[in-house]
Formats: structure tokens, sequence, C-alpha cells
């Protein structure tokens, strides 16, 4: 069935979705007719595709792996099975695990080597691993422990960590290694640079720093007992939790040590809500389900060719960040799960910023550009007594920039001035708005939530596989292979041979200049 993108909007309250405080805005989409999206995007297997989290299918069957991230925020009483097993057992004794830890910890039971309290945690993680304890305690900064500083470093530039380590004292600095298969090189890299640091620090043996300075979050935990880590400072993760999924998880103990167990609680709370929401409600009124949709149309029918995420409130001014690997690492993908062509282009390019910084700098594309582009804009109604001011300028550019990008200037185009054409802002470019009541655990749980599932929805819809990421294995390949390049620079012509020139210009700049060792 063909979707017509001139069909007549619907922008009555049909488009106004509620779930506990937490609006969605859907009228400035303009889309068509719900029966018409749903039949067009097959949404008859709906139901099916929902059972899948639950029931331990093989989703993932390039790596032949199911998706449970549902069971990491599940109730006791629920069933979430894998092999025919229920998860939530396993589940609930890590959580518990990690609540133990962290009350010693704010209690000042935990202890470094030399008898000090722990008082920094340097968690070290890539991709979703760091991005999504980032995102969280960056937006919940304000409930912080006073006892207790963590530190995330995600990337594999020495400069991350060098920073990082100049803020804390060694002897009452932890180390978290978040890694699902502890083969990653950039985190690796980083621990092993982090304890040989504390050893020089310390003047300690490596085998007791490792002892007392390290937790491993992994999915392979006799790798981590080869690293010399105890098992009582092994939090277990699984295969059937994706990355970028896995906040909810071990992976979430550097947020729960930085704001407390019960918020961290909240924050599963608030994201198992949306779960009861995309499995009990129908489609029409479902709020992943219908931003899925609205995405889907936008990009095939609209030709849009990326997608703005702008959130008024600087608390969540890495959400886009978190946003571009949970929807285009999971929905990137070019053929489906049969190894066939997609019949529809796939994920969007995902950018954005914070408002209203962001409109001072590349709103005036979206308004006057050429290019397609919709955009989803999350603001916080509620507001300290002290920042009304402040709030209320906020949501009003917010408000101000939805209504400007979907009607223009309403100027007569055809009629204006040739002199006055610049001046035309033609609107029509569609957007989303998420309200919150509040920026709390609770309602950020929601709102990652409603991401997970919308991105989930879309890569069943496209026919994808919304948990690999092929493509960000083979960079990593090709890595692996150059580095010993630059310390065996006679073999480089027979196995890079297109990687010669750049590591030229390398080698010679270090012979021109040689970098001069510093300690943090």
């Amino acid at each position: 069935m063909s979707l017509n993108p001139t069909a007549e909007p619907t922008t009555d309250a049909r488009l106004w979705f509620r779930l506990d405080g937490l609006l969605l805005d859907l009228t400035h989409q303009h889309l068509p007719a719900f029966e018409v999206l749903a039949q067009h995007y097959a949404l008859d297997q709906l139901d099916q595709w929902l059972a899948d989290l639950k029931q331990g299918t093989i989703i993932n069957c390039s790596e032949q792996r199911a998706a449970l991230h549902m069971a990491l925020r599940a109730k006791p009483h629920e069933h979430y099975a894998f092999n025919g097993v229920n998860v939530l057992p396993m589940v609930q004794q890590v959580h518990t695990k990690m609540a133990d830890f962290c009350r010693r910890l704010h209690a000042g039971q935990v202890h470094g080597a030399t008898g000090q309290p722990i008082r920094d945690i340097v968690h070290i993680g890539v991709g979703g691993s760091g991005l999504g304890p980032r995102v969280v305690l960056e937006a919940l900064a304000p409930l912080a422990v006073k006892s207790v500083r963590v530190h995330i470093v995600t990337g594999g530039d020495w400069v991350e960590l060098e920073d990082v380590l100049h803020q804390v004292d060694p002897a009452r600095t932890l180390f978290v290694l978040a890694s699902k298969s502890l083969t990653t090189s950039e985190p690796l890299q980083n621990l092993q640079t982090g304890l040989q640091w504390l050893q020089t620090q310390l003047d300690l043996d490596q085998a007791l720093i490792r002892q007392h300075h390290l937790l491993v979050l992994t999915a392979k935990p006799e790798a981590a007992q080869q690293l010399g880590v105890a098992d009582h400072a092994i939090f277990p993760l699984w295969d059937w939790v994706g990355g970028r999924f896995s906040l909810w998880s071990a992976i979430g103990l550097p947020i729960a040590m930085a704001i407390g167990v019960e918020q961290f609680e909240q924050l599963r709370h608030g994201a198992w809500m949306m779960d009861q929401h995309v499995q009990h409600t129908p489609a029409a009124h479902n709020m992943p389900v219908m931003m899925a949709l609205a995405g889907l149309y936008n990009i095939h029918h609209r030709h849009t060719v990326a997608l703005s995420v702008v959130a008024y409130s600087y608390r969540l001014r890495s959400f886009a960040s978190y946003l571009q690997q949970l929807e285009m690492e999971s929905n990137g993908k070019r053929v489906t799960q049969r190894g066939e062509p997609v019949a529809m282009p796939t994920a969007t390019v995902v950018f954005g910023g914070v408002g209203s910084d962001a409109q001072h700098s590349y709103f005036q594309l979206l308004h006057q550009g050429t290019w397609k582009i919709a955009s989803d804009f999350i603001a916080i109604a509620h507001s300290e007594p002290h920042a009304k001011q402040h709030a209320n300028k906020l949501l009003a550019n917010c408000f101000a920039q939805i209504l400007a990008l979907d009607y223009g200037d309403q100027a007569d185009v055809d009629a204006a001035p040739s002199h006055n054409q610049q001046l035309v802002c033609q609107g029509q470019q569609p957007s989303s708005l998420i309200l919150l009541p509040a920026l709390t655990p609770y309602y950020l749980g929601m709102l990652i939530a409603l991401y997970e599932h919308k991105t989930y929805i879309q890569g069943r819809i496209l026919g994808v596989n919304s948990f690999d990421q092929w493509g960000v294995v083979l960079g990593k390949k090709i890595a692996q292979d150059i580095e010993p390049l630059f310390e065996c620079p006679q073999t480089t012509k027979h196995t890079h041979p297109d990687v010669y020139p750049w590591l030229q210009e390398v080698w010679a700049r270090r012979a021109e200049q040689p970098s001069p060792t510093t300690e943090p």
C-alpha cells in the first residue's frame, strides 16, 4: 500500500499522549491517519515483536543472541525466559550485590590498599558502557551523594584519563572497568595506564592494587579472574543484553554509586513504567509505536535526511550523543536479518545540542536551508523557584521553535518581492515535543526507555538487526592490524600499503620533535 505524504493531516488530540505526567505531542508531525500508517508498516506483528523481548527469542540472528534488556528493570513477580529459564533471579542477585556494595561505599566501609576509604570512582568504558552512565550522571547531578565522586572515562585519548587522574587521590581511588567481552582495546589500555599510575603513586605491589582498587563489570568473569580480580569484585553482565541497552544492569553501578541505590531504583522504575505502557497500550495510543511510525514516515515520505534532538536543559547536554549510538548503531544497516537488501531507507542521521544554544548555531539551516530535517524537542516543565525566569525563557524558546519550524512566517512566497525572499521561512519541518514534569530519575528512566522501544520497533518494521554492529567491529579489527606498524615500520608496505604515506608522516614528525613524557 502506498502512503501519500500530502494526506489530510491529523492534528487533533489523538496525537497527544500522556503517561503519568510525561507528555508526547506529535501534532506538529502532521501524520496520516493511524490506520494508514499501521497498514503500510505491518503493525499486525507488533504483539509478537514485544513478546520476543520477554521470551528469549533469538532477535540478534548474526550473533545468535536474545534481547532481554527489559528484564533488567522488571519486577520480581514477572517472568523473562532465556533457554526456558527465568532470568529475573540472577538479575536480582546482581542488583542486590550492587546495592550492598554502594551502601558500604557510602558508609565509608570500602577501603583502598592503604586503609583509607574510597572517595573517587573512575569508571572506564566505551560506547554504551560509558555513554549510558554519563548521560544519567549529568542529568541527575544535583542528586549526587557527598561522600563519593564518579568520573567517566570513555575514549582512547590519554588526555581524558590524565585530566581525571589530576583530580583524584590515588589512595582513595577505585577503578571500575566496564567491558562485556574484556577484549575492547580502549578501556583495557586506560585500565592498564590507570593501574600503573596507582602502583607508581602508592609504591605497592600490582596484585595488591588490583585487589583493593579494581572492580570489573563483564560477561566474561573467567577473563576477569585472570586479571587478578576476586569474585566479590566481579559484577556479571549477560550476552542477552546489548551494550547500548545496558545501563540498567551492572553497567549502572557508577550511577548507583553517584546518586544512591534508591535513586537508581527510581530510574529503573521509570523504565519499567514505559515497558508496561508499550506492552499493554493499543498501538494508536502507544508512545514508542507512534514515535517509531512518525520517524519512518518522515524518512520514507518526507525524505528527511536527519533528526535533530534538542534538549532545553543543560543537564541533558549529552542526550543527543546517547541517541546517536542508540539509533544509528542499532538501525544503521543496509540488509535485513535474512541478508537481503532493505526495501527502504533505514536509520537517519541523529545530531543535536542544547537549547537555546542550538538555535544560534544550526537552526538557521532548519528554518531556511534546503534539507528536510525532523526535530525532537525535550523540555522540562518544572523548575526551581529561583530559576523560574530562566525556565520560562527556555520553554518559550522551545515552543516558539516548534511553531516556527512548522508554520514559518506564513508569508506568501510567490507574492513576496524578490528582494525579500531571503526573509521568508517556509516552515513545513516536522517536529515532536517531549515534556517532562521534572528531571528526576523516574522521568529520565521513562525518557530513555521511550527511545529504546522506538528504536527497537523501527528495527523490526525495517527487518534489520538492531542489536549487532559489524561496522564497528571492522574498524576495530583494522586498527588492531595497524597499531603494531608504528613500532615495526619495515612491514608496512607488505601488509597495509594504503596506510604507508600516513605512517611516514607520523614517523617524520616524531623524529623531528620527540614527545616528552608526562606524568599526571
